[in-house]
This record gives structure tokens, sequence and C-alpha cells, in this order.
């Protein structure tokens, strides 16, 4: 036992005299390999690593598969992007050169850090992009982590999953229907394993998603109930509960699609069964991705009782969900269509959903702040629209609502269960007025308005 006790002992001491010493862009030894990153571009203190492998390429008869880790003991020159993967649709040859590469082969992390100053185990944002499950990866200059890094002594992680038929593929015969969802599971592992040797702490991990991404974290929070790995989330523009208690799309439908796209690639229909996916899995990707963009139909998470499941809204009520503290919101014009005639918000589907789910934590006393970022021209209804807080968030947080937002992510991302409060937002009460609205008229505060301000058009059903 003393033994035992000496060697965790002299670990850490060894651990933290290297980042004492810290040198930009340094070596560091992963489960991936020996990286070697370089300082970011608009923050050359921060050290940056790009294109970490964290699964093996997800090709052939590991498409439409779970991940499979990858290990290494090479070393790594960690300073280029690694490719996304396949997108929903065929990218023209004249357009091939100026967009990211695309290719099976992406499962990959990026990671930025400032050891050298501030705490010395951080905590750990991990960020998981949106994209309506059709699209996007994780080198998108909106989501950079360098400038979250530099200003808010915390550690930002990025990370690539598959999206569209490569990650939903939507076959009835596969076992595990979402292998994006699991994608994204595999890269929060390899965060708990690894991110010490970058100065972060695996104890105080959040993650944090847009969209399709906030929907994923939401998923996480339902399926890993029993190994939570992380310490909260934030969840903006996207919850698990927006599909109003139905699965996202229903098995039979999802079964014709799958059909459909093996009968366009010549492996048979329904009636070839699982011998279509061993077939789908030997074409080339490009082919498997132009099939699906002809024929017109979408691919996405589907409820298998494993990563997603069907009655959400019955494992809501009843706090079948990880219990630990959640931020929640969205901005104020991402579905509005119209302004009501006594010029009142136009229904939002993303303020009905965040309010459903804000509802379900604080029914199980779970600590849950609901924010609404509103930006708008003073008078009108009409504010932020998509990636409205987002940009925020990733931007220069020097002034103005950049500061606001990442002073208040960060405050959450430290000290999930406090930070926020420190900063004087009230924790949601469905009943009182602790709505955390930002930016009312344009003005770069906050107030706090009833907490249904903006749910009169939503049909709850907590």
């Amino acid at each position: 036992m003393f033994r035992l006790f000496v060697l965790q002992f002299l670990c850490t001491y060894l651990v933290q005299e290297t980042l004492a010493q810290w040198i930009v862009g340094q070596e560091v030894r992963t489960s991936s390999g020996v990286l070697k990153g370089h300082g970011a571009k608009s923050y050359p203190d921060v050290s940056e690593y790009l294109g970490v492998r964290f699964g093996q390429s997800t090709e052939g008869s590991n498409r439409f598969m779970p991940p499979v880790p990858y290990n290494s003991t090479a070393t790594v020159e960690a300073v280029d992007w690694g490719s996304g993967c396949p997108q929903g649709f065929p990218v023209p040859a004249f357009l091939s050169a100026l967009l990211p590469p695309q290719s099976e082969d992406c499962l990959f992390v990026n990671v930025w850090a400032k050891p050298q100053v501030g705490e010395k185990k951080k905590a750990v944002l991990v960020w998981i992009y949106g994209g309506a499950f059709i699209g996007g990866d994780s080198r998108s200059t909106l989501t950079n982590g360098a400038s979250l890094a530099n200003n808010q002594d915390i550690i930002v992680v990025s990370l690539n999953y598959r999206i569209n038929l490569f990650g939903f593929p939507n076959a009835p015969t596969l076992t595990q229907a979402n292998p994006g969802l699991l994608d994204q599971r595999l890269a929060i592992e390899w965060v708990r394993d690894n991110i010490a040797a970058f100065g972060g702490d695996p104890s105080r991990i959040v993650i944090y998603g847009q969209s399709a991404g906030s929907m994923s974290v939401d998923d996480y929070a339902f399926a890993w109930v029993k190994d939570p790995i992380v310490n909260g989330f934030i969840l903006s523009s996207g919850t698990a509960l927006m599909g109003r208690g139905e699965p996202r799309k229903p098995r039979e439908v999802a079964a014709a699609n799958w059909y459909a796209l093996s009968q366009k690639l010549d492996c048979g229909g329904q009636e070839t069964g699982g011998a279509t996916v061993k077939c789908v899995q030997g074409k080339p990707w490009k082919d498997v991705q132009s099939a699906m963009s002809s024929i017109g139909v979408g691919f996405g998470p589907i409820s298998d009782n494993n990563t997603l499941f069907e009655d959400v809204y019955e494992r809501a009520k009843k706090g079948e969900f990880i219990k630990k503290p959640l931020l929640v919101g969205n901005n104020q014009n991402e579905t509005m269509i119209a302004e009501g005639e006594d010029g009142s918000p136009a229904f939002n589907v993303m303020d009905c959903g965040a309010a459903e789910t804000a509802k379900a934590r604080a029914l199980h006393n779970v600590p849950v702040w609901r924010y609404h970022f509103a930006n708008n021209w003073p008078g009108t209804v009409r504010g932020a629209g998509i990636n409205g807080d987002i940009s925020q968030v990733f931007g220069g947080g020097v002034d103005g609502f950049s500061k606001l937002f990442q002073t208040a992510w960060a405050a959450f991302i430290k000290d999930p269960e406090n930070g926020l409060s420190k900063l004087g937002w009230p924790k949601y009460d469905p009943t009182g007025n602790t709505l955390v609205r930002i930016g009312r008229d344009g003005v770069t505060a906050t107030d706090f308005p009833k907490s249904n301000t903006y749910d009169s058009a939503c049909r709850l059903k907590l």
C-alpha cells in the first residue's frame, strides 16, 4: 500500500513539474502517440494540437459500426486539421479544393491549452458541433478554442463524429443504430484518459454542443447515467426533448430509407436483409454519399434504447438522467418566421425545448440555468439568429457580448454547481423570474424576466 502511495505521489509530482516548465507546443505523451503541437495563430501562448486521432478509420468493415479506439506510441506532428467525416452531399469538383477534405478516416480531436499559467489542473470544455446531423466538422473558424483557452484559463477540446448515413445508417439489422453518438462518447473517454498531460483535470469535464451537437449532449445525459465521466452540460439550441416524446425518426421510415439506399447501390432491398449492410460497406464512400444524396431522404439518429430512447419524456419525468448541472438556452430568432400581431415573439421551437429540459432538471433539484440571447433591435423582436451565442462564446472575449458570454461560460465550466450563482444568475424556476435574458434591446447586460416569457406558444408536456 505504501509503495502504491509513493508511486502515485511521484507520478503527480512529475506531471506538475512538467507543467510548471511548459514550452508552447511541447511534446505530450498520449494514448494516440507523442504529440508535437505549436502555438495557436492568434494566441501564440496557447498550445494547439490539431488532428489527434482517437478512433481508427471508419472505412470498410468499420463503416456503420461502433468506433474502434486508436492507440499508438509514434511521434505525431499535431499541427494540421484532420479530415472531416463525409458530409451529406457530394462536393462538386470545382469546389473541392476550397472546402475542407472529407474522409472516413476522420475521428480526430483538437486541443487548446495554456498550462504554463493559471490553475495547475484546469477545467475542460469539450465542444460538439451541430449541422442537423447532416454536415459539419470540428475545424470551423467560428468555434476555434484558442480564445477561450487564452482568456479563461480552461482547456478546450473539439471532436469529429460521423454524421448523416455514415453515423446514423438506419439499417434495421444493426444492433447499434447510432455509431455517430458512440464516436462522441469515445472522444470523451479519450479526454478523460489523456487531458491531465495537457494540464487538465479529468474530473472537471463539461460537454457543450449547438443544434444537433446540443441534442447529442442531452442524449448523452440520458444514455450514460451509470458512467457519466462529465461534470456538467451546456446546451445551445437543441435538447433531447425537442422531438415531443416521439422517436426522431420512426423505425419503419428509417428502415425504408436504408433499403432505398441499398437498392440504389445494387445491394438489394428488404428481402436481402442484413446482407445489405456488408454489401454497402464494400462500396466506395463517395458512391455511398452520391446514392444518399440522390434518393432525397435524410439519415439521422433513431431510438435504439441504448444511445437514444423512445420513452425520453418518461425518463425525464422520473429523473433518469445524469444529475449534473446544466446551462441551457437559445437565440431569439433561430426559428421565428413572423412576429405576433401584438409585436410579441413568434413561435420558436428552441425556446420550447429549453423550457422542457430546464423544467425537468429543476423538478429533480439539479442545478440548472436557462438563458435567452435576445440582442434585438429596440422596439422589435428581431434579434440574435442561429449561432449568435456561439460566435460570442468563441469570439475575442475582450469586450461586449463576447466578454459577457465567455465570463459566464467559464464560470460554469470551472464550477458547474455555483459559478453562475456567483455572477448573480438565478437558478431556473419555471414559476419565477429566473430566465437569464442577455442583450435586451441590444444592450450588453442581463435581466431576469418571467421564466415563461418566450413559451406562450409551446405545448409543454412536463
